[in-house]
């Protein structure tokens, strides 16, 4: 549905990306007490042209002083634009892999957390302005406050569904604090340069001196092309990637509740 072509490829502040907003929404699970969406209305003002955009989010409260954040950024570039690789083209950039892939993962951890007690909470966040700036991860993290915790590591999904079947390779960018915990049996995972941290939503969180790691299966040539689309989605790799997503995170609580 996020990469389907009605939604015009979830440009910053259109009518799509609210529809694809009020898509997460109506996945996530709610329970009373524990887990609740969160919605932020903000201004994006750029060059050119003031946006208004809307964010997404939930929080899991475990009635912990402690906050995992997960975030996965929404928008696209609609269709293209400046941005577009399709030189040429003027058609639905649908941002199959960029990021509706990133968004279906945050929307699957987030349910499974909200029936699962973990001795932190969990924020997850589907960031918007990202394509024109990572605006909406700036503006995230001036307005979290100590009510959600503090916030001890950020995870950032980003082109996370073309697994290669062959390598099943996932390249993961990430603090010094974290480099020695991303471990699975299952898939190869590769540590990159954490240089990428500071170009991505990441970025917001790392500067406020929050340990992060942004996770990608790689570029590829339809990256902001119109050919993003989703039957070049690997979901068998996706959902080996959730898997290690779970058990990082399971490993994670198993080690505070010691």
């Amino acid at each position: 549905f996020l990469a389907s072509d009605s939604l015009k490829g979830r440009n910053t502040g259109s009518y799509e990306e609210i529809i694809a907003n009020n898509y997460v929404r109506d996945n996530w699970a709610i329970k009373k007490r524990k887990s609740k969406i969160l919605t932020w209305n903000y201004q994006i003002i750029t060059s050119e042209d003031t946006i208004q955009s809307q964010m997404i989010g939930s929080f899991i409260d475990n009635k912990s002083k402690q906050t995992l954040v997960i975030g996965a950024h929404i928008d696209h570039i609609g269709l293209g634009g400046e941005l577009s690789k399709s030189y040429g083209k003027n058609d639905v950039h649908n941002g199959a892999d960029d990021n509706a892939s990133g968004v279906a993962i945050l929307i699957e951890l987030q349910r499974y957390y909200s029936i699962k007690k973990l001795p932190f909470n969990m924020l997850f966040i589907a960031f918007t302005g990202h394509e024109i700036g990572t605006f909406g991860a700036e503006y995230i993290t001036k307005q979290l406050t100590k009510k959600y915790g503090e916030l001890f590591c950020m995870l950032n999904f980003d082109m996370i569904g073309r697994m290669d079947i062959h390598s099943k390779k996932l390249f993961v960018s990430c603090s010094d604090q974290l480099s020695n915990s991303f471990t699975s049996s299952d898939i190869v995972i590769s540590l990159t340069d954490n240089s990428r941290l500071n170009i991505l939503d990441t970025k917001h969180f790392v500067q406020q001196g929050i340990p992060s790691a942004t996770f990608t299966t790689g570029m590829h040539d339809d990256y902001h092309r119109i050919s993003d689309d989703s039957e070049f989605i690997n979901y068998s790799g996706m959902y080996e990637t959730l898997l290690f997503l779970e058990n990082w995170i399971n490993t994670q609580a198993a080690m505070l509740m010691k």
